[in-house]
């Protein structure tokens, strides 16, 4: 899988350090190149920077929630194709339904399993 995934770049965006190392740590070990963002505001600063592939990002961060990011990422023309998962151990319907509005590709619950993670991955970088 490795030889797959060595070109692609994935920024993951969470406020919670252990969830971001682990989550950074399985996608490394899968062959990606991964960036980090402890918030949306670094987040926004890295894709400022970096080309990115796709956006890993949490749901409830302090100053900028997820779906606020996703609301910058969408207002952004070169930034509209970026397939962006939304992770979060929140089950509210509305607010999975508003992620999809703005243009998430999915929503996966926490705690989920990294093989399903990397999956959806290559699933959403494949349609891109």
């Amino acid at each position: 899988m490795k030889e797959q995934n060595h070109s692609k770049t994935i920024l993951v965006i969470d406020d919670d350090a252990p969830t971001l190392k682990l989550i950074s740590t399985a996608l490394s070990n899968s062959g990606f190149k991964v960036l980090e963002a402890s918030c949306g505001y670094e987040g926004i600063s890295t894709l400022a920077d970096n080309p990115v592939d796709l956006v890993i990002t949490d749901w409830k961060m302090p100053n900028m929630s997820g779906l606020n990011l996703l609301q910058n990422i969408r207002e952004k023309q070169e930034l509209r194709h970026l397939p962006v998962l939304m992770v979060s151990a929140s089950e509210s319907p509305a607010a999975i339904e508003r992620a999809y509005e703005l243009g998430i590709y999915s929503w996966l619950k926490k705690p989920f399993g990294f093989k399903i993670l990397v999956s959806v991955i290559n699933d959403a970088l494949k349609e891109n």
